[in-house]
């Protein structure tokens, strides 16, 4: 059976277990206690209830029953989260621990008693709240960050826009699940562990794939094949690198600086156009105006000049034919260079740029979103953007 580290009460007169050091009257078991926690019995407390759907809950024990598997699989993790911050083994990992109002998912102490709090987010967001006396509305790292316990990190699927005012030292940072998946993974690789470590780690990595945690796994030479006449097979992975190309930490402090965000819940895929798309924009732009980003598929004789296959295509989209008139006669005497955009190719399109997927992706998706950051960068540097955040 597997155990989680625990903190264990003895009596001073007591002999110290074997495999445990004594710090005052507590005993910390550096690998597994004698008293030890059981996995189904954990998980069972977060069982499906009336108004409850207990997901995250569930996926936090399941987390810390497999860092707290193998101690060095839980340094490294400290240690990335932690960053230059200094945080000393061994470490005593608590879920769902209680502090006045505030419930922390997951509670990682070292050996020097300082502390790090984890909010574990699966699906959701970061909650927020209202204090009643100054109507401050905050989320839930600034009120972590309030309490001044310990250090705070966050972890989601996606980014979110955490606004820290408090102890912004004591604030880790945010990471996704991919990134923790990428440590993970890249343990169970490089490391000789035994069997019972290695099933349940590389089924707690399976689990993570099912919630769809897992990093982009990249394009090859098999989904190039297939982009001529089709895209069926490797449907999941246009999505998923639309999704990698709004985590990029460059486009995210692009639009930061710009105040554009994803729109209408892109990206996603429109099964009416066949067409996969990232949608950037301002809230009042809506539908006036938007930075298009994404894959389309051509039948033949559709678009003569391309011929068939899967595109990528990018551009400056507006609506309706008055703002594209608007926009169209100062974006038309700017330049700007055609490896990102070409002007007036088809109607509501003041920019675009289309090319085959084998072209764009022949370096490797890396590069192609390094060629999506160079385009931002164009639009800024050519005065684009200052045309679309004037135009009304």
């Amino acid at each position: 059976m597997i155990g989680t580290m625990r903190m264990v009460n003895i009596r001073k007169d007591v002999g110290r277990p074997k495999g445990c050091h004594r710090r005052g009257t507590l005993f910390v078991f550096q690998k597994f206690s004698y008293y030890m926690e059981n996995i189904f019995t954990t998980l069972y407390k977060y069982k499906p209830q009336p108004e409850i759907t207990p997901a995250e809950n569930f996926f936090t024990e399941s987390l810390k029953i497999v860092l707290s598997s193998d101690s060095e699989l839980l340094n490294k993790f400290v240690k990335y989260i932690s960053g230059d911050l200094i945080f000393r083994a061994p470490f005593i990992l608590e879920s769902q621990v209680r502090y006045g109002n505030s419930i922390i998912d997951l509670q990682i102490t070292d050996k020097n008693y300082k502390k790090i709090f984890i909010e574990v987010k699966v699906n959701a967001h970061e909650n927020r709240y209202l204090d009643d006396d100054t109507e401050d509305d905050f989320g839930q790292v600034e009120k972590y960050l309030r309490m001044n316990n310990g250090y705070v990190c966050f972890i989601t699927k996606d980014q979110c826009n955490i606004q820290v005012k408090s102890h912004k030292n004591n604030f880790l940072g945010q990471f996704e699940w991919f990134e923790i998946y990428r440590i993970i993974n890249n343990y169970l690789d490089n490391t000789k562990i035994d069997k019972t470590k290695t099933y349940l780690i590389s089924n707690f990595l399976k689990f993570m794939k099912n919630l769809d945690m897992q990093p982009f796994q990249g394009f090859n030479n098999k989904d190039i094949a297939l982009s001529k006449t089709n895209f069926l097979d490797f449907f999941d992975k246009l999505l998923d690198f639309l999704k990698e190309v709004n985590r990029d930490k460059r486009i995210i402090s692009f639009c930061k600086k710009h105040k554009l965000s994803p729109m209408f819940n892109t990206p996603k895929y429109d099964h009416r156009n066949k067409v996969f798309y990232l949608i950037l924009g301002r809230p009042e732009w809506r539908w006036s105006k938007q930075l298009y980003f994404g894959f389309e598929l051509w039948r033949k004789g559709e678009f003569e000049s391309f011929g068939e296959g899967l595109a990528y295509y990018q551009g400056i989209f507006t609506y309706p034919k008055a703002n594209y008139e608007k926009i169209r006669k100062p974006i038309k005497n700017i330049k700007i260079n055609n490896k990102y955009f070409e002007k007036d190719k088809e109607p509501g399109w003041s920019l675009l740029k289309r090319f085959k997927f084998s072209i764009f992706i022949k370096l490797g998706d890396k590069q192609a979103i390094t060629y999506i950051y160079n385009s931002l960068l164009e639009l800024e540097k050519s005065g684009v953007m200052d045309v679309l955040k004037k135009l009304r």
